[in-house]
């Protein structure tokens, strides 16, 4: 059985973060979030790949920091 690696990325609207996601075909995911409308102007990626927990840890960790500076609000697109 061939192991999915999950990437953990962010999308941007200039310096803002509007999303934080994962998945495991990085160029499908992108090109949903264009044919779904979300407004971004670049994306930052986490080099690493993990299982799919170790990813929905890190997703979850990145989210709760941004909300930390954020008055406890969501990514734009996370909500």
């Amino acid at each position: 059985m061939v192991k999915k690696e999950y990437t953990v990325y962010k999308l941007k609207n200039e310096d803002d973060i509007v999303y934080i996601g994962i998945t495991n075909d990085f160029l499908r995911r992108i090109n949903e979030h264009v044919d779904s409308g979300k407004e971004f102007t670049s994306f930052d990626f986490f080099r690493e790949l993990y299982t799919l927990k170790d990813a929905e840890d890190k997703e979850s960790l990145e989210i709760t920091c941004y909300q930390n500076t954020h008055r406890g609000e969501a990514p734009k697109y996370n909500i």
